[in-house]
Order: structure tokens, then C-alpha cells, then sequence
């Protein structure tokens, strides 16, 4: 009787546990599903729109920075689609890589963007960035006008990059959509991801 008693209260115990276990475990699992990812803000002074604004650009009303994680599916998805549509007009495009793919960096080269590839150190380093995909806008002042991601939901087909430069380019303001994806830096994974489930 004894015994049986003890194995009733031990899985009456073992339920709530399994259930914490695989909420905790869910809820991990999500943050980088639903959770907004962190990224500088609009209004914002962007320093490093400096770097693309050379004497040979300085015609151009706006710079883009599209920041795509080589391990990140979105961010393969995204730059798949960039390359695609060519540089907006009147526009500068820089393309982050964060990891090496020669393919891709060749093809951005190709249709007429700049390219810079970082590692995730120094994608924090020299851009004060963190996760992935990511779209920013600055006007030639290095002011930011669009921060966020590239669709309206996670894995959205609506990528909106090119809209969103015209947009800004026309003097409109654009609400930044949510950003969805991949975290790069060491520290922002360990936030998001602290049973290393994920990464």
C-alpha cells in the first residue's frame, strides 16, 4: 500500500513538471517565431551610413542596409529576392552578409550593390547589430527612416523591401514592420535562446 501511494503522489508531482518542462521548452522554441527582435530605432543617427556615402554617391537622397544571416532561412529567402530585383534607382544598397557565401556575394556585386561580409562579432562591432533579417533606411544625413524587417509576418511572401525605399525616397514615412528572424550576436541568443535549443 505504501509503495502504491508513493507512485500516485510521484506522478502526481511528475505532471506539472512535464508540463513547466515543455512550456519552457515551447516558449523558447517561439521567441525567435513571434518575439520582435531588437534593432536601432527611427529617428535614430545611423554612423555607419557614412561608409556609403563616398564622393561618388553623394547625389544619392538614400541608403539601405539589408542585413541577411547566412544560417538565417529568412535571410536566404530575403537576399535570394534582393539580388533578384536589382538596386532601387536613386538609391544606394548595401548588402551585409554575416558569413561567407562567395555565390551570393558575387551575384549582390554583380547587380550593382555594395557588399560587406562580417562575421557575427563584428556585425555588432561595426554596425551595432544583432539580428537578422534586417532593413534600414537613412537619409543621406545618416538619419534612420525605416528599421525593422521585410514582411508583415514571419516567413511573409509580402517582402516589402523595395516599397519601402521608394517610399522613403518619395519623403514618406513608413512604419517599421516587426522583425522576425534570427538572432546573431552571442548575447542576444543567449536571451532568446537560454536552453540552447535553437542555436
Amino acid at each position: 500500500m505504501g509503495n502504491f501511494t508513493f507512485i500516485r503522489a510521484a506522478s502526481r508531482l511528475a505532471i506539472p513538471i512535464w508540463a513547466a518542462a515543455l512550456l519552457l521548452v515551447s516558449a523558447s522554441l517561439m521567441v525567435g517565431h513571434w518575439v520582435n527582435l531588437p534593432h536601432p530605432e527611427i529617428g535614430q543617427d545611423f554612423e555607419y551610413a557614412s561608409q556609403v556615402s563616398n564622393v561618388a554617391h553623394s547625389d544619392r537622397q538614400v541608403f539601405a542596409f539589408h542585413f541577411l544571416y547566412g544560417d538565417c532561412p529568412c535571410s536566404r529567402r530575403v537576399l535570394k529576392h534582393v539580388i533578384k530585383r536589382k538596386p532601387v534607382d536613386d538609391a544606394v544598397e548595401r548588402v551585409v552578409l554575416i558569413g561567407e557565401d562567395k555565390a551570393m556575394e558575387d551575384l549582390a556585386l554583380t547587380q550593382g550593390y555594395q557588399v560587406d561580409v562580417v562575421t557575427p562579432i563584428k556585425l555588432k562591432e561595426k554596425y551595432g547589430v544583432e539580428s537578422a533579417p534586417l532593413l534600414i533606411v537613412t537619409n543621406n544625413a545618416g538619419e534612420i527612416k525605416y528599421s525593422g524587417g521585410y514582411t508583415s509576418r514571419k516567413r511573409g511572401l509580402d517582402i516589402q523591401d523595395h516599397q519601402i525605399i521608394q517610399d522613403t525616397l518619395e519623403g514618406n514615412e513608413v512604419a517599421g514592420l516587426p522583425l522576425y528572424g534570427c538572432a546573431v550576436s552571442k548575447s542576444l541568443k543567449a536571451i532568446v535562446d537560454p536552453l540552447n535549443i535553437k542555436y
